[in-house]
């Protein structure tokens, strides 16, 4: 028989949190799997790699796998099948890219005085 376990520790911000093997291994998954969510929406639409894979036409899930460890980012025609399947947009999918991609770009517009109207996003 498999013994469960806890585990105390704590926080960045100082408070102490009781974690179960379960919301463990989430929380090391959920670390492991930060620079981007596809592993996130493809849980929450109830959906295995292999699904996914089935659905976009690929012969295996291997790909995917790559896709969500941040082994490999898929090319755009891939990401927005992504996004169709998982019914997000692409910068939810992958926040840490839409973010920097983001900053760098209004930073060139703002060094080129090129944008006269204010930032809608």
């Amino acid at each position: 028989m498999a013994r469960k376990f806890s585990l105390l520790y704590r926080t960045c911000d100082g408070a102490t949190v009781k974690a179960s093997e379960e919301n463990f291994n989430k929380n090391i998954m959920e670390d492991h799997h930060k620079n981007n969510r596809l592993m996130l929406y493809r849980k929450r639409m109830k959906l295995s790699q292999k699904d996914v894979a089935a659905i976009l036409g690929l012969r295996s899930a291997g790909v995917l796998s790559r896709y969500e460890r941040g082994a490999s980012l898929p090319p755009l025609e891939r990401a927005l099948a992504l996004e169709i399947v998982y019914r997000v947009p692409v910068a939810f999918l992958f926040p840490e890219h839409y973010e920097s991609m983001r900053t760098q770009l209004r930073n060139t517009e703002s060094q080129l005085q090129l944008v006269k109207q204010p930032a809608l996003f």
